[in-house]
């Protein structure tokens, strides 16, 4: 039987996650808004990720898995939104959780601001025990964001992010030259075609643990990548090239040239402090 094509389609990426998996899914299914699908991309782990996502398929049918080897976050995240069949595209990592009325407000309030193609919302940071921290509000305007982006400083959280399918597949998806930071580079790149937009309101949790990425490499390479997104915008609004579209080569020229800027000015060397 073919379902109805849903309001949201709810993307999930994991790699190794069978930790906390669980909880990300349950958040999910949890929602007081219910109109949704959930794509879950099991991105060729080797833990128990697999049968965690199993169980749940057998006690809800709006789950849709998808299976392949492990080729990371932005091509997962792209074989996702190509699979999606609603408008709306809502993102959640593995580790994280949403809030019971996160989907319902999200929508809400793109439904009446129809000029946003992007929303995120603030969020609360858990440890690794799953206790409060602390909470994050960042600007709601498109202007304020824009503008926050593009100085460097912290951006909504990927977990929070709802966004529209169309104008995402007309970018070509996720950029799988970032390794990092590519959530960054989507947001500048959506931020050129339309508006953006944040709710104050928390309604996401993170939770920082040691089983993370930049636990293993550092941030030096989210620190480059993040400031590479920047400056491929910058040149974009310029009408010049964007090096992350051109050869690998080139590619890689500029990710060392935006490394060695950044050596100069001392930000690395903050970034390992």
């Amino acid at each position: 039987m073919i379902l109805a094509e849903p309001a949201i389609s709810v993307v999930m990426s994991v790699y190794n996650g069978g930790a906390y998996l669980a909880s990300a899914i349950e958040s999910i299914l949890k929602q007081t808004f219910e109109d949704f699908e959930f794509i879950i991309i099991n991105d060729g782990s080797t833990d128990d990720t697999l049968e965690v996502i199993r169980r749940y398929t057998q006690i809800d049918r709006r789950i849709i898995v998808i299976e392949k080897g492990n080729t990371g976050l932005a091509d997962s995240l792209n074989a996702g939104i190509r699979t999606a069949r609603a408008r709306w595209i809502a993102r959640l990592d593995a580790d994280d959780v949403a809030l019971p009325d996160r989907l319902g407000r999200q929508l809400t309030f793109l439904r009446e601001h129809p000029s946003v193609l992007l929303l995120g919302t603030g969020c609360i940071l858990r440890d690794q025990s799953g206790r409060h921290v602390r909470e994050y509000e960042y600007p709601p305007g498109h202007d304020s964001l824009v503008h926050h982006m593009e100085v460097g400083g912290p951006m909504f959280p990927h977990s929070s992010a709802m966004f529209l399918k169309e104008p995402v597949l007309q970018l070509g998806g996720y950029n799988i030259r970032f390794l990092r930071a590519q959530d960054k580079d989507l947001w500048l790149r959506i931020s050129e075609m339309g508006h953006i937009a944040c709710l104050r309101k928390p309604l996401v949790g993170l939770r920082k643990h040691s089983g993370q990425v930049s636990y293993y490499d550092g941030i030096e390479t989210q620190t480059v990548l993040d400031f590479s997104a920047i400056v491929c915008h910058f040149l974009r609004s310029d009408g010049a090239a964007d090096p992350s579209l051109l050869d690998a080569d080139t590619w890689d020229r500029f990710v060392t040239w935006t490394t060695h800027r950044l050596e100069l000015k001392g930000v690395m060397q903050m970034s390992r402090d």
